[in-house]
């Protein structure tokens, strides 16, 4: 939407450029670097961008897919090639010295409206996998060709292939399964049949299978005995009908359960240290300093909370809090202001008013009604 991107620009002060780039940018982390800790490296090398690195992109830096994706602008395409390399080489140079390892870059094609960028974005992906794909030297910067501009009308289509691959990186099954209903309809129009069909259809499986295996995670996992036979019989599905079925439930969706559940299982061991964390602590811990004693980026914490808990780290303090206030008075003989002094509160009327709100009774009340009769004093 051109005068919707217009119209941003303008709201922000933002000056357009004549010709842009889009770089994806990998990074070359040993082998078995969970997906967490990969996407929280990320965030953290962001973190220590130069103002002058700073400079010479268009937009602030995004991290997304385990990927950081920057757009670099310029008047003059000379000048748009210098700016690309300053770029790369200030982000390669800060990854090795500052965290010790490399970097890769997929380049998109130069583009002169930000309407393009989605492209762009697929384009950088691209370029990544065949890289990948061709086993070329880490620590490069890979521009990418368009290889399907020289094909004949029935050429394999990369762009929708990274749009379905997205869609399942997010586990989102409605926008899978258009895109995949897309694709077949393409075949179908372009008149593509027999090996060039079944070509097509292997390569789609592939790039499906790829999205667990850029996590971390084994084919096996994925399709379990059903990975021997899934190539032969996607190729003799004919049926639009029973090929789409057979493409989303037999192959994306187990993706999308297996990378839910890593998720899950990640996230929740994260969670269940942050807690422990705030209770080792009783409370006396702020956002930056759980995420440096954990080794996570603050932003990274933030959003597993909020995807898992919907709460915030503030609230998730404050909830772990009262709990051990209530456990307090309720299994110790300390008083109200001896609860109050070992979570940090700043005086005792802070707790008091924080307990009431929250349990709408004072502490000294929830004591006296919930304390077990053993417990109390004679």
């Amino acid at each position: 939407n051109v005068p919707a991107i217009d119209h941003t620009l303008q709201q922000f002060s933002i000056t357009p450029c004549r010709y842009y780039r889009l770089l994806v940018l990998a990074a070359d982390t040993k082998s078995g670097t969970s997906m967490p800790e990969r996407e929280a490296l990320l965030l953290t090398v962001v973190e220590h961008f130069s103002h002058r690195l700073m400079q010479k992109l268009f937009v602030c830096p995004v991290v997304m897919n385990m990927t950081i994706v920057l757009v670099v602008g310029a008047e003059d395409e000379n000048d748009l090639a210098a700016n690309v390399q300053v770029v790369f080489k200030a982000v390669s140079r800060l990854m090795r010295n500052g965290f010790g390892f490399g970097c890769s870059a997929g380049v998109s094609r130069v583009f002169r409206h930000l309407d393009r960028m989605r492209n762009a974005y697929y384009e950088g992906i691209e370029a990544l996998r065949a890289r990948s794909a061709a086993r070329e030297a880490r620590s490069a910067m890979i521009y990418y060709t368009a290889a399907e501009d020289d094909e004949v009308e029935n050429g394999y289509d990369l762009l929708l292939e990274n749009e379905i691959t997205a869609a399942i990186t997010a586990c989102n099954k409605k926008e899978a399964s258009r895109l995949l209903q897309c694709f077949i309809d393409r075949m179908e129009d372009k008149g593509i049949r027999g090996y060039e069909r079944q070509f097509q259809l292997q390569r789609l499986v592939t790039a499906i299978l790829s999205v667990a295996e850029n996590s971390g995670l084994s084919v096996n996992q994925v399709l379990s005995r059903r990975q021997d036979g899934l190539f032969d019989a996607v190729g003799k599905l004919y049926s639009n009908d029973g090929l789409h079925e057979f493409l989303l439930e037999q192959t994306a969706v187990p993706v999308m359960d297996l990378l839910t559940s890593f998720r899950r299982d990640t996230s929740s061991e994260l969670v269940k240290n942050v807690i422990a964390l705030i209770k080792q602590t009783g409370g006396d811990l702020t956002l930056n300093e759980c995420a440096e004693r954990l080794n996570y980026h603050p932003s990274y914490i933030w959003k597993v909370l909020k995807a898992e808990r919907d709460t915030n780290f503030t609230d998730l303090v404050n909830t772990q809090k009262l709990e051990m206030a209530k456990e307090m008075l309720l299994t110790t003989d300390m008083t109200v202001a001896q609860v109050a002094e070992t979570l940090h509160y700043s005086n005792v009327q802070n707790f008091i008013r924080f307990f009431s709100r929250e349990v709408g009774m004072p502490p000294g009340k929830y004591k006296k009604e919930h304390q077990p009769s053993a417990g109390r004093k004679s």
